[in-house]
């Protein structure tokens, strides 16, 4: 019996109107019983994930470098320049931008058997299952355990943990172009097949890869899960969240707002250079601060169109993008809604004015990063609040606003420029320097030259 879909809660809009309100009072971080920076699993056969799958693999989820920080992350701003280095110096990063480079996002493969990909020792573990009916011959299951950054943001780690997968499916879709995408599943089913409980790590979306040669399975017993926490915590809050959003979604879905009329801003022609595996294992160096410098009109028109393309799912209808330019070299400041079909920008709200970074600054919770010196910042906009059908297309638009953020933050790199991605902040003063009244905005990507940060980082290959 299908199960009615859950409208979207005040909770759920909480998340993105104000995050800062989404914990209670007396939120603190146990920074010293957080969990292992990567799954870990004892036990099992293990092979290395070679091949085209392997490639697949380390360029999305790998653990690809390793960053020496001596805040642990915790950027320094001007009202606290030396924060308390809570978290470990040492931070594992991988090819996709994460909230907190928290990485929540785990993937697994399944064919005649199941596995689960081992990021840090880019291995496949035998889990000592049979996939079963109901799955595609080979396909990847991208999942979301909650643990991985709830320990840190609480519940505002929903959210951000559906982006998270969307970005990491962003990039499979874009190096899997014969993919075919599933986000409307029987969960439990699904998980059941993965060894999941469902309620500590749930199934997000399924991949097919139909030109992927089946990994064979082995005789070995399941291997077991090894928790660094003492303490693994939820709230009601996210527990409501997370039942509401299993339900079916409906078949009928409404699309975003008409785009607006009347004449554009016309863009240079967009290159049909394809990012190299370099470009996505460089992406955007956390901690490096814009320079000021102005950007080429065509980096703008590569961002914003390739982005739309990557755009152009089930999943992401409804989706739009904005943006606010600060320096582009002929192109004037200001508001703009980016119109895909023309790949022109049309002037909105406050329109053409020169104090976009200082707007986009101000809404920031937390001064870490100068927006004011960036280039331009992509905001993505979607149907918001009761505009939202229900909370299963809730959770996908947050994985569609995942795929955004990876396209805008490697084509950023692809053009030689650093994109920095956040999802906290004065969602409602940026709304009104649009002047929207239909979509919300959900994620903002200040892109830019920047200076290198103060910490070093290393790449790291597979044994």
């Amino acid at each position: 019996m299908r199960t009615a879909p859950v409208p979207v809660t005040a909770d759920a809009e909480l998340l993105r109107t104000d995050p800062r309100a989404a914990n209670p009072p007396d939120w603190r971080v146990d920074w010293a019983d957080g969990p292992w920076p990567v799954k870990v699993l004892t036990g099992g056969v293990r092979r290395p994930a070679d091949g085209w799958l392997g490639r697949l693999l380390f360029h999305t989820f790998a653990v690809s470098r390793i960053r020496a920080d001596a805040h642990g992350g915790m950027a320094a701003t001007p009202g606290r320049p030396a924060p308390a280095g809570h978290a470990s110096p040492v931070l594992l990063r991988r090819p996709v931008p994460s909230g907190g480079s928290m990485y929540p996002a785990e993937v697994y493969v399944a064919g005649d058997g199941v596995h689960h990909y081992d990021p840090y020792r880019h291995e496949l573990v035998d889990l000592g299952r049979r996939s079963g009916p109901g799955l595609p011959p080979v396909c990847l299951v991208l999942t979301h355990r909650f643990w991985k950054n709830f320990y840190k943001y609480g519940d505002f780690a929903y959210r951000l943990g559906a982006v998270d997968v969307g970005v990491a499916l962003g990039r499979i879709l874009r190096l899997a172009r014969t993919a075919t995408l599933w986000t409307a599943f029987d969960d439990a089913r699904i998980e059941a097949v993965l060894g999941l409980d469902g309620d500590d790590e749930a199934v997000y979306a399924v991949v097919g890869l139909p030109t992927a040669t089946p990994v064979p399975p082995s005789a070995s017993r399941s291997p077991e899960v090894l928790e660094r926490s003492r303490h693994v915590r939820r709230s009601a809050r996210f527990d409501a969240l997370h039942r509401a959003a299993r339900r079916a979604a409906p078949a009928g879905e409404p699309s975003g707002p008409p785009g607006p009329a009347g004449p554009g801003v016309a863009l240079p022609s967009p290159s049909p250079t394809e990012p190299r595996f370099a470009d996505m294992l460089a992406r955007t160096c956390a901690g490096a601060r814009f320079d000021g410098r102005t950007a080429d009109p065509g980096a703008l028109a590569d961002v914003l169109h390739h982005t739309a393309a990557a755009l152009d799912l089930p999943i992401a209808r409804g989706l739009s993008l904005y943006v606010a330019v600060h320096r582009v070299t002929g192109v004037a400041g200001g508001w703009y809604r980016y119109r895909p079909d023309r790949h022109d920008l049309v002037p909105v709200g406050a329109g053409h004015t020169g104090d976009t970074g200082r707007v986009l600054q101000r809404a920031l919770f937390a001064a870490s990063l100068n927006i004011e010196l960036a280039a331009f910042t992509v905001h993505i906009g979607a149907p918001a609040g009761d505009r939202c059908p229900d909370m299963r297309r809730w959770r996908e638009q947050q994985m569609a606003v995942g795929i955004a953020v990876e396209a805008i933050t490697v084509r950023a790199t692809t053009a030689g420029l650093s994109g920095h991605p956040v999802l906290g902040f004065d969602v409602g003063r940026v709304e009104r320097a649009y002047g929207l009244t239909g979509d919300g905005i959900q994620a903002q990507v200040s892109v830019g030259s920047a200076r290198p940060g103060l910490n070093w980082e290393v790449s790291v290959m597979p044994r």
